[in-house]
């Protein structure tokens, strides 16, 4: 997460990755813990108020009722949570995603506005130098993602423009030769570097996910990783590495729901609670029963799983 801002004068610095925000979480989103401490705190104001209003109505019990109001509300907060606002949130992060990575109104100069920039060969020359500098720069460098994201951002820049100019240019012309040459080359470099990109970023947020201290902290870190590769899959659908990649995280997320619930259950079984530790083993069961994991043999683990629910059956009768 600590790798460094590249310097450059470019006038596009919007990176997927960004120092300051890495996470892009919408503006409207709160923590956990503060939406669910504002909810309380909200709640109580309400559970008071109620009180205060069904007392004076004459009801002996005004805190039951302002009880059970009080409580609906608390459920129905966290259901906007849990349900509305995180679907909110990530169809969010999947739009900002493609929005940053649509190029479509930029070109290599970034100054004509009017769309009627024409590309002279001398320019094209030039621009695909430039592009076939700043991968070589990337492939020197093969582990920094910044160098990978450049890359691609230019070979981008270079097929929007070229694009416009080869409808415009007469076919057979030496024009037209030399952009349909420089965008075979270039579509090369595009995938490359876009995948480069796409492997280097979503295995480190893979990392950072597993050393996270919570399993919703490591699920949603994993879903940023997801995020990343489908972004990547949305110009080459077809790539196995790619979809591989995200069946690969896909499985590390499935894992992390079923080792959370065998951790609490082999927990609740050493404090001797067999009754919780067998409703654990079921939730482990549930997940393994509905997730898609292709690293692992599932028939066996849940076997495994059963093996125990039996056994801290027998212990607890």
């Amino acid at each position: 997460m600590n790798y460094n801002q590249p310097n450059h004068n470019r006038r596009d610095s919007n990176y997927y990755v960004k120092k300051n925000n890495p996470r892009q979480i919408p503006p409207f989103w709160l923590s956990k813990s503060r939406f669910y401490f504002l909810s309380i705190v909200v709640a109580l104001v309400i559970f008071f108020f109620l009180w205060a209003i069904i007392q004076e109505s004459g009801d002996k019990t005004p805190w039951i009722t302002a009880g059970l109001i009080t409580s609906i509300l608390l459920l129905c907060a966290f259901f906007l949570r849990e349900f509305v606002l995180r679907k909110t949130k990530y169809a969010y992060v999947v739009s900002k995603n493609n929005s940053e990575f649509s190029l479509s109104k930029r070109t290599s100069n970034g100054g004509n506005k009017s769309g009627k920039l024409a590309l002279s060969l001398q320019q094209n020359s030039s621009f695909l130098n430039r592009i076939e500098k700043k991968s070589k720069q990337a492939r020197k460098n093969n582990q920094l993602v910044e160098g990978h994201l450049e890359a691609f951002r230019l070979c981008e820049d270079y097929m929007n423009l070229t694009s416009k100019e080869l409808k415009k240019a007469a076919v057979g012309s030496t024009k037209w030769g030399a952009i349909k040459n420089g965008r075979k080359r270039v579509r090369k470099v595009h995938k490359h570097h876009l995948i480069s990109w796409a492997a280097l970023e979503s295995r480190r947020l893979t990392k950072e996910a597993k050393l996270k201290g919570t399993i919703a902290g490591k699920i949603e870190t994993a879903q940023q990783a997801n995020l990343v590769l489908e972004s990547a899959l949305s110009f080459y659908p077809e790539d196995s590495q790619l979809i591989d990649s995200i069946e690969a995280v896909s499985d590390f997320i499935s894992s992390i729901k079923i080792s959370h619930w065998i951790e609490l259950a082999e927990k609740a079984t050493f404090k001797g609670n067999y009754k919780r530790a067998i409703s654990h083993y079921k939730d482990a069961l549930f997940y393994l029963a509905r997730e898609t994991i292709g690293n692992i043999d599932k028939d066996q683990l849940a076997q495994k799983i059963n093996k125990e629910i039996k056994h801290l059956r027998k212990l607890n009768n």
